[in-house]
């Protein structure tokens, strides 16, 4: 047996724990740089506790998926006169690698089962091992065959009693560059040394001074902001009243577009009507249907507008980013509380 059975239960605190002792599946899609969801960073800080893992069972995919997996695995299982049990497994050859399986039959053969979006699910029947989820999942396929010394598995995708099955060789190559990446990964976690973030998805943390300015002026932000809010809050309740007066109003308005019918222009009793019919908006998208014109997206960004920088900010009660734990970037929040309880009290 080319791998050591770990003793916990898929879903519990220790599992959690366990996670981090090594690189998983999950792990390996990220450092392939595959995971539209985590990055290295991100992997990185849930290892080492400076960050908390996001929370995806408010997901319903997520959420469908543990729910179904038992019935996926009894469609499996009928299907090919096995018993698949889901277990947490850690290679004898490669120690950091390791794998929590949702089936392993007795010959020790992974399968990765799947419970796909609608949208995922047409995707890969349609295009098969050129489908977006089968490539993310073929790489984590690679990773269970590492980690369980096998040749081949099963990526199983289900949907509504159907299956549809792939059986995944082992790639070397794949493997190999999955057996770098990871072992990378897993001296970033060792050394506690920070992998390089990206700017489009990882999270700023101010550091230092920085942190200091940024309390500074987040507070300025948000005392203006309160007083915002109030003016919104009285500015909706006077556009509410409005609204009403103005139903009241559309009877009077009615009568008089009807005294006025036929005429452009009205002007009496200390009221000017002008009616007239403004042009209807172009359907675009019918007319390109109808009349069987092609728009590429080179031609249509010709007569694009050039793009603006836009900033959406949202105040929360919160101090603290969301589920960063580390002391150091808590520690100037700590201090500012204090300073501000502080002056309260003096």
């Amino acid at each position: 047996m080319s791998y050591i059975v770990a003793n916990v239960a898929q879903g519990t605190d220790p599992w959690h724990e366990w996670r981090k002792t090594g690189a998983t599946a999950t792990d390996a899609v990220v450092v392939m740089d595959e995971s539209p969801f985590k990055t290295w960073w991100r992997a990185w800080a849930e290892k080492t506790g400076f960050a908390s893992p996001e929370d995806i069972w408010g997901n319903p995919y997520v959420r469908r998926g543990a729910l179904e997996e038992h019935k996926i695995r009894a469609a499996v299982e009928a299907k090919h006169d096995v018993m698949l049990l889901p277990v947490c497994v850690q290679s004898k050859q490669y120690g950091y690698i390791i794998a929590s399986l949702d089936g392993l039959s007795a010959e020790g053969i992974p399968y990765e089962l799947k419970y796909p979006s609608e949208k995922n699910w047409l995707d890969v029947c349609a295009n098969g091992v050129n489908a977006k989820a089968y490539k993310m999942y073929f790489i984590q396929v690679q990773h269970q065959l590492l980690a369980t010394g096998a040749d081949h598995g099963f990526l199983v995708f289900y949907q509504q009693g159907k299956l549809k099955e792939f059986r995944i060789e082992a790639d070397p190559l794949v493997q190999a560059q999955i057996l770098i990446k990871a072992r990378l990964l897993m001296h970033f976690v060792e050394t506690r040394t920070a992998p390089k973030k990206d700017p489009e998805k990882d999270l700023f943390i101010p550091e230092g001074e920085v942190a200091k300015s940024w309390l500074f002026f987040s507070e300025k932000y948000k005392e203006i902001q309160a007083k915002i809010d109030v003016i919104t809050e009285k500015k909706a309740e006077l556009e509410e009243r409005i609204g009403r007066l103005k139903e009241k109003q559309e009877p009077s308005l009615a009568k008089l577009k009807k005294f006025s019918e036929g005429y452009k222009y009205a002007d009496y009793g200390g009221v000017q009507l002008t009616q007239y019919a403004s042009k209807g908006a172009v359907d675009v998208g019918a007319m390109i249907e109808g009349e069987g014109l092609s728009l590429t997206d080179d031609v249509v960004n010709k007569y694009r507008k050039a793009s603006k920088p836009q900033c959406r900010v949202k105040v929360k009660e919160s101090l603290t980013p969301k589920l960063i734990n580390d002391e150091n970037v808590l520690a100037p929040i700590q201090q500012h509380v204090q300073q501000q309880a502080d002056d309260l009290y003096f």
